[in-house]
């Protein structure tokens, strides 16, 4: 699977936003966590494809996804032939559907500095290599 990693800059602010609403949500007995890594699901073949086609990426206020029970950041991945849709899974746990409330001046973040690796899932270890760095104008 090819994937987008913001620069550390747009992730810390991500970051901060994952705790910003992991405190709002929170009630005693659920089980509520930050999703890591912060790495955005291209459809992607290729690391080298990727590069070539990406032109924007920009991701948009959190949701709740009903058919996983989690909640995600749709992201709008700009290309020359179009946009496609990727998505930043950011909070996990024993959630219900909910009313986010979000913060208005972070959404929509436009990520202009990250990488783009290929990334390996085995047993719950996430592993990214042949990562490459791409800054847009």
């Amino acid at each position: 699977m090819i994937v987008i990693v913001p620069h550390p800059t747009e992730e810390l602010l991500l970051i901060k936003a994952q705790k910003e609403l992991i405190r709002t949500l929170f009630e005693p007995g659920k089980i509520i966590y930050a999703h890591t890594p912060l790495w955005i699901t291209t459809p992607f073949k290729t690391v080298e494809q990727a590069k070539k086609e990406i032109t924007g990426v920009t991701v948009n206020t959190p949701q709740y996804e009903e058919s996983k029970k989690t909640i995600v950041c749709n992201v709008q991945i700009e290309t020359k032939n179009g946009i496609i849709n990727g998505k930043l899974y950011f909070i996990d746990g024993t959630l219900c559907p909910c009313k986010l409330q979000n913060d208005k001046a972070l959404y929509p973040l436009r990520i202009n500095i990250f990488r783009i690796g290929e990334c390996t899932v085995n047993n719950n270890i996430f592993e990214l290599c042949n990562t490459s760095w791409k800054k847009l104008k």
